[in-house]
């Protein structure tokens, strides 16, 4: 398991002691963890009770095939349902914005990030030998589903690969310049550059941005889920059905387009 994993998990073990105080895991009951999830809710999001749940969950597996209990506590135990908020991806002109307003030692982030689909942690663990400049691709190894995956740089992205500063003692590419370590937290640099360029995203939404760029240009489904490293294809769907609604409203405007050429056609002969 992740390190950042564990962190997510030690949050939620917390809250339940607090709530629940040092219950015995073989005296965990099913109604006691409703009673803690009704409290919860009134103080936080659905989604971080979600959160707190598969924590939970995690704990009561791990005990139940350790043998500290006989049988889960939590079996169909079901998660809160969660608001969806609308998905608006950047465009292409805010990206390099952001790129270009942002500070010099997190630019080739970035771009890398928006250009290559990655995760935050994805992009932060990228290591030189991993930047494949001869075929024009990055390898990225350390993935959310331990499961390796090739994707192809633009010219973009080698422009600003190749512009980075390498630290001999360093081998990963994108390096906090006041440490000449790796990015640990590179959030409040984000928020500055976002401040510069008139936007508010997060890291994430660079990644929703290039799936999305990836199906507007034309890339099959199939494929974008292998760059993006979704492990379900209806994650990848979901900018599907964007781009569709994309293409729907790109037909209607050649349509007008068309419909107004039809218009001053008919002028130009009713003139004659």
């Amino acid at each position: 398991m992740k390190i950042r994993s564990w962190d997510r998990y030690e949050l939620s073990f917390t809250s339940l002691n607090e709530r629940m105080g040092d219950i015995p895991m073989r005296e965990f009951r099913h109604d006691q963890f409703h009673a803690f999830v009704a409290e919860r809710t009134k103080q936080v999001s659905p989604a971080t009770v979600n959160r707190d749940i598969a924590a939970i969950r995690k704990m009561s597996s791990y005990a139940l095939e350790c043998g500290v209990i006989d049988a889960h506590p939590l079996v169909r135990f079901p998660m809160l349902r969660e608001m969806k908020k609308a998905f608006k991806p950047i465009t292409l002109q805010q990206f390099r914005d952001l790129v270009a307003t942002a500070d010099p030692g997190i630019q080739a982030m970035l771009a890398i990030m928006g250009e290559a689909g990655l995760r935050k942690e994805e992009a932060m663990s990228l290591e030189w030998p991993h930047v494949d400049f001869g075929r024009q691709l990055v390898i990225v190894e350390l993935t959310k589903d331990n499961d390796p995956r090739e994707i192809p740089l633009s010219d973009y992205a080698l422009g600003w690969l190749q512009g980075i500063i390498r630290y001999v003692h360093c081998p990963h590419v994108f390096v906090n310049s006041k440490t000449h370590k790796r990015w640990v937290n590179p959030d409040k640099a984000l928020h500055r550059a976002c401040k510069k360029a008139g936007i508010q995203i997060a890291f994430h939404d660079l990644r929703r941005f290039r799936c999305t760029q990836w199906l507007l240009d034309g890339v099959d489904v199939r494929t974008v889920q292998h760059l993006m490293g979704h492990s379900d294809i209806q994650t990848t769907m979901r900018y599907a059905g964007y781009v569709s609604s994309h293409a729907l409203r790109s037909i209607r405007e050649a349509q007008k387009g068309e419909d107004k050429e039809v218009t001053l056609e008919e002028n130009r002969r009713q003139q004659q």
